[in-house]
């Protein structure tokens, strides 16, 4: 007889975290033909779905996959978050160990840096801020999507930017972004709890 396993809630979450990771970059590379392949990782929003009623206010978290080529770590990120409905209210929270942040992460794009390489918070990923969102409206099924800044940080990347660590030269990598749907919409990483259980598997 195979022994009793006991879950660990914390355990799970982390678990969660790391198949999001793995999804969202997967589905990237779906996405990408073979010739045209730029992605090295992937930014997504947390969590994927989520119901807000009016005026009530949900935090979500911003997070990079340190993978690929930013497997050792980052130091900067540039990017946008498009879709936020007019009116809708917005705070943004950054990472407490970021030097500073340019711009407007809602707006045309916003640049953050860190004083020194970020390793991973947990697991794989590495919080780049969390935000706090409050509907003033009705609107259902909105995307939140992460893209690259208007215009681009570089001319020569039109994407979303996370720059490693790498020495002795910081390379910028093109990363995917992976939104979230709120107040409806389909969150593609959510999976039926006997689906989740053999993934879970894979983690244990």
């Amino acid at each position: 007889m195979a022994p009793t396993r006991h879950l660990d809630p914390k355990g799970d979450a982390m678990n969660l975290r790391r198949l999001e990771c793995w999804t969202a970059l997967v589905m990237a590379m779906l996405a990408t033909s073979p010739a045209s392949a730029q992605f090295n990782a992937t930014i997504f929003i947390s969590p994927c779905q989520q119901n807000i009623p009016v005026f009530s206010t949900a935090t979500l978290s911003v997070q990079v996959c340190l993978e690929g080529a930013i497997t050792t770590g980052a130091i900067a990120g540039d990017f946008r978050i498009n879709g936020l409905p007019s009116g809708w209210m917005v705070v943004v929270r950054p990472n407490p160990a970021a030097q500073s942040v340019s711009g407007d992460f809602f707006g045309n794009g916003a640049r953050i840096v860190f004083p020194s390489c970020q390793m991973a918070t947990s697991g794989t990923l590495l919080e780049l801020f969390t935000f706090d969102l409050t509907p003033t409206d009705n609107t259902t099924k909105v995307l939140l999507n992460v893209a690259a800044s208007i215009p681009p940080t570089d001319p020569n990347m039109g994407c979303a930017v996370v720059t490693g660590c790498q020495s002795p030269i910081a390379a910028k990598v093109c990363v995917n972004g992976f939104g979230a749907w709120i107040n409806g919409g389909f969150c593609p990483l959510a999976v039926e709890s006997r689906t989740w259980s053999r993934l879970k598997a894979l983690y244990e």
